[in-house]
């Protein structure tokens, strides 16, 4: 009956975490790592569900094979990528190749995880009122939280860990072989799926070997199985080396430790710091405290196989403890590092301690019932403000600035006549897969934009050239500066422009190149009028503001508007600070839109004069008594001299998109 009862409050608690996000695509905290997931899916979907020679969109690996290939395919060296095939083959079947399929499939295999879970708990003698909180502590766990809708093969392997674990327990009691080999097993399909996962698998083992050193029958068994587990591991991890030498690799494939010990604390420091309520909430903590302090003082009257379960843990925690110090740097940026080494172990050493609580008085009962709902409430609430937070659009994230602009390029691209089996190559992606996900195609990816990167980039075999409008001039144009008077423009809607590679000069113009003369003008100020109406002076100015424009929206229809900027500014002297351009909209006296977009990268390596440029995108609901203004916000005090300015509002016309011819380079 419980776990009837536990299936509907998991799906209950599904709704409420997920109802809004369960058909998005990877964005925000990690959607880097994420869209890389599923572009392997997408992999195998185009390749043919070949399984053993994992790819995703981006035919260029970040870790270059041995041997330059004859032919880019886009496979990769990964963890075994069995999530991800059946995923694919998911959405073969159901016709439905979209982000919903492999988080639906992450949050049922993390679902059954717990269910099981609760199952382990209860055969450890926890009653109703704890395992309630124990699914809440799981579910609500907010990096857990955050990643079990997600694309992330921590999860599924954590759901196998509590499976196996619950197999074992049952072995332990009951002494049948078929549950030996489930759990060993489930263990060896977690450490394939997600590397990490041999912590567990290889604390069971060698517990199980000390615990079986005088059962000749069982330790013959558990070395069987044992040794044929890490025959199929060693066996993966050889032909992934293999699959990495021959093609490469997006994935991360070495240590990270901390240089010196000294290093080791500053990273803690600021990986607690970053993320120590993205681990757990407060309440969480308390249980932890409570359920391992509880596990010390009972630990000598819990029963043999109860114990074993303990040592495997602790080991567990042990081998954490030394993959902390050889991944170290890893931990800063990364929070679902946790789920990979700490969380099992954490979770089953506060789970069977807090199994000891047990009502002695009939009053008790209804009295844990109370507790364990305030604390299930708790932990539910914290977890939501965890992942609300998460889910912010910040200014300096590029990354999720990037997955916005190419929502919709696959439409735009087929528009403009743009062949599924052309070749894209994005200049400023800040991620691997994500736009060329969204856009449908396979290609290339810059992440960041050196003139190295762009000139090695531009030898590729890519027919088309994508860059986002916003960073067009700060990040591609001012690395490699030539390039301007070669792209040929092919369709714009914005946010990103496509472009050839033409070998003709062509005018170097930022207008031309968002294909302005195609585009609706709104509203526009030049270089002239700006001084005439003593918005900008002609004198250099070290002001901390300095004000552009402001005007109401009434007259204008605004409907998918952005402000293109352009100046030359001349830096008479640096000070210490920032310089950034400022649009805000106003709504009344709150603010309703703010938009940072930093110029300083303008004036890298000490450039004394440059030309300036940037496309924003501004919201959509703006209403006529809105307010629109921009400033430059000059914190830094910085001496300049400003010249040539021009600031258009203007609006792309569909229809006029696509008016160039799609000549390949």
């Amino acid at each position: 009956m419980f776990t009837l009862v536990s299936a509907c409050l998991l799906l209950a608690l599904s709704l409420l975490f997920y109802r809004d996000r369960i058909t998005s695509f990877p964005s925000h905290i990690h959607a880097w790592t994420q869209s890389d997931r599923l572009a392997l899916s997408y992999g195998f979907i185009h390749d043919g569900f070949d399984l053993f020679h994992p790819s995703t969109y981006n035919l260029h690996p970040e870790y270059q094979p041995k041997k330059t290939l004859e032919k880019e395919t886009g496979i990769t060296r990964v963890d075994f990528p069995l999530v991800e095939y059946v995923v694919a083959l998911l959405m073969k079947v159901t016709t439905l190749h979209e982000p919903v399929v492999f988080r639906l499939f992450v949050l049922l295999c993390s679902l059954g995880g717990i269910i099981v879970l609760l199952r382990l708990f209860g055969q450890l003698g926890m009653n109703d009122p704890m395992k309630f909180v124990m699914l809440a502590f799981v579910f609500s766990a907010p990096v857990y939280a955050y990643f079990q809708a997600g694309f992330i093969p921590s999860v599924p392997a954590v759901a196998l860990t509590f499976l196996a674990f619950y197999a074992l327990f049952l072995h332990l009691r009951q002494q049948q072989t078929r549950q030996l080999v489930l759990a060993i097993s489930a263990l060896t399909l977690a450490a394939l799926i997600r590397m990490p996962f041999t912590m567990p698998l290889a604390a069971t083992l060698l517990s199980l070997l000390v615990f079986y050193r005088k059962s000749l029958r069982w330790l013959f068994l558990t070395l069987s199985l044992g040794g044929l587990s890490v025959i199929v591991v060693l066996a993966y991890l050889l032909y992934n080396e293999y699959l990495g030498n021959h093609y490469g690799s997006l994935f991360i494939s070495r240590l990270m430790p901390a240089v010196s010990v000294a290093d080791f604390g500053q990273i803690m420091n600021q990986s607690w710091a970053n993320w120590k309520w993205h681990y757990f909430t407060g309440t969480h903590y308390v249980l932890l405290a409570a359920g391992l302090c509880i596990l010390v003082v009972k630990f000598s009257t819990m029963a043999r196989e109860t114990r074993v379960l303990i040592h495997i843990a602790l080991f567990s925690l042990l081998l954490a403890l030394a993959y902390l110090v050889v991944m170290a740097k890893q931990f800063i940026a990364h929070d679902y590092y946790l789920l990979d080494a700490f969380f099992i172990p954490l979770v089953i050493l506060s789970g069977i301690g807090l199994s000891r609580i047990m009502p002695q008085k009939t009053w008790q009962h209804p009295a844990l019932w109370l507790i364990a709902t305030l604390l299930v409430f708790f932990m539910v609430k914290a977890s939501l403000n965890i992942q609300a937070q998460r889910y912010i659009t910040q200014s300096w994230d590029r990354t999720e600035t990037t997955r916005l602009n190419f929502t919709g390029s696959k439409e735009l691209l087929d528009k403009a006549g743009i062949s599924a089996a052309a070749k894209i190559l994005v200049l400023d992606s800040y991620t691997y897969n994500a736009p060329l996900l969204l856009a449908g195609r396979r290609g290339y990816t810059v992440i960041n934009t050196t003139p190295e990167n762009i000139s090695k980039a531009l030898t590729f075999g890519f027919d088309y050239i994508v860059v986002q409008n916003r960073f067009l001039a700060s990040d591609v144009l001012r690395n490699y500066p030539a390039l301007g008077t070669k792209l040929q423009p092919v369709t714009n809607n914005g946010r990103i422009g496509v472009y050839t590679l033409g070998k003709d000069s062509l005018p170097d113009s930022f207008s031309r190149l968002l294909m302005l003369a195609q585009a609706r003008t709104l509203f526009q100020l030049q270089d002239s009028t700006l001084k005439s109406t003593g918005i900008v002076s002609a004198q250099e100015v070290a002001a901390e503001f300095i004000p552009l424009i402001r005007l109401s929206l009434d007259s204008l229809n605004m409907q998918g508007e952005f402000l293109v900027f352009e100046m030359h500014a001349m830096m008479k002297e640096y000070g210490e600070g920032g310089l950034f351009l400022v649009t805000l909209v106003r709504r009344g006296e709150k603010q309703y839109f703010y938009d940072g977009f930093d110029l300083m990268p303008f004036f890298e390596h000490q450039v004394t004069q440059s030309g300036l440029a940037a496309c924003i995108q501004l919201p959509a609901g703006l209403q006529q008594a809105d307010d629109l203004s921009c400033y430059i916000w000059n914190p830094g005090r910085h001496r300049l001299d400003f010249s040539e300015m021009h600031i258009q509002l203007i609006t792309y016309l569909p229809q006029n998109l696509t008016t160039f011819s799609h000549e390949k380079h």
